[in-house]
C-alpha cells in the first residue's frame, strides 16, 4: 500500500511525498529486522537532482550524502521514531519525524526550497556587472591594501591543500572548525561577548558545532552566512573542491560598505570568488 505524506515545516517551505510499504514475506520473525531509509533530493522549481545534500537521521546522526542524480540510502536502520534533516548548499534546511517499522521501507522524494539571496540595499541590476568584473574591482581593493587577498595564482598552488586550507595558511587569525564530517570559519579575534557568539543552530548543535566566532560567509556577493546568533551554520564541505577562484577576509572594523549586510559582522567577513568558465 502506497499513500503520500505532506510537510510544511513552519519556516520553510518544503513538500515532502513519501512512501511506505512492507518487505514481501513479512513474518513473525520481522521485529527483529532493521529498516530501510531512501529516496531522491530535488529542487523545488526544476525538480532536478541535489547533488551532495546531506541527510541525517536522529541524535546518533546516521548520515548519508545524495550522489549525482539526488538518490541516498540509509540501511540497517533500527525501529523507532527520528528526526529526519536534509541539507544542501544554497537550499532552506528541510527537517520532518518519520516512524519507522521493522523491516519497513521509507521512500521519499524531499523538494528543497532555495535559500534568498540577501542583497540588502545592493541593487541587483548590478550583478552582471559584479559577475563580469569581480577581477578588476578584487585588484583594485587589493590595491588600497585593506584586508588580506589570496588570488587565483595562489589558491593553484595549493601543495595539496585544500582551498580552504590554504585561506586558514594565510589570514590570520582564521581556523577551519571540524564536527561530525563538516567544517566552518572561525575566527580567533572576534569581537563578541562567549554569551552572544555564534553556536549555529540546533541541527548544528546535534551534530557537534561548538560555540565559536563563526565568520561571515560572501559568494560572488551574495550572503551565505552573516555570522548571526542561532543562524544555520554554512558547511564549507559542501563548496566543491576546485571552484574557488579568489579569496578576500575582513576583520569587522574594515569590512567594505559593499560586503557588510546588516551591520558588522562581529568575527570578520570571508568573500569568496568562484571561478568562471
Amino acid at each position: 500500500m502506497r499513500f503520500p505524506l505532506r510537510a510544511m515545516p513552519a519556516v520553510f517551505v518544503v513538500s515532502a511525498m513519501a512512501t511506505f510499504g512492507a518487505a514481501p514475506g513479512v513474518h513473525a520473525q520481522a521485529a527483529a529486522r532493521s529498516a530501510v531509509v531512501t529516496g531522491t533530493i530535488l529542487a523545488d522549481s526544476t525538480e532536478r537532482p541535489i547533488e551532495g545534500a546531506e541527510i541525517v537521521l536522529g541524535e546518533n546522526a546516521a548520515r548519508a550524502r545524495s550522489d549525482s542524480a539526488g538518490i541516498f540510502t540509509l540501511a540497517a536502520v533500527a525501529p523507532g521514531t527520528y528526526r529526519l534533516v536534509v541539507r544542501a548548499f544554497g537550499y532552506h534546511p528541510f527537517n520532518t519525524t518519520v516512524t519507522l517499522g521493522a523491516g519497513q521501507r521509507f521512500e521519499a522524494d524531499l523538494l528543497l526550497t532555495r535559500a534568498p539571496q540577501q542583497l540588502g540595499t545592493v541593487d541587483v541590476s548590478t550583478d552582471a556587472i559584479t559577475r563580469a568584473r569581480w577581477r578588476d574591482d578584487f585588484n583594485e581593493r587589493r590595491r588600497l591594501g585593506i584586508g588580506h587577498f589570496i588570488d587565483e595564482d595562489v589558491l593553484s598552488k595549493a601543495e595539496g591543500k585544500s582551498w580552504a586550507s590554504n585561506i586558514v595558511g594565510r589570514v590570520p587569525g582564521i581556523r577551519i572548525i571540524m564536527y561530525n564530517g563538516r567544517q566552518s570559519f572561525a575566527s580567533t579575534r572576534g569581537v563578541i561577548s562567549f554569551g552572544n557568539s555564534p553556536g549555529g543552530d540546533s541541527f548544528d548543535k546535534m551534530q557537534g558545532a561548538p560555540i565559536a566566532c563563526y565568520v561571515a560567509i560572501v559568494i560572488d556577493d551574495l550572503v551565505r552566512y552573516g555570522s548571526a546568533v542561532g543562524e544555520p551554520l554554512l558547511d564549507i564541505t559542501q563548496i566543491e573542491p576546485g571552484s574557488i577562484a579568489a579569496a578576500e577576509y575582513y576583520t569587522p572594523s574594515t569590512v567594505p560598505t559593499r560586503f557588510n549586510r546588516g551591520g558588522n559582522a562581529p568575527c570578520g567577513t570571508l568573500v569568496l570568488w568562484r571561478r568562471r568558465n
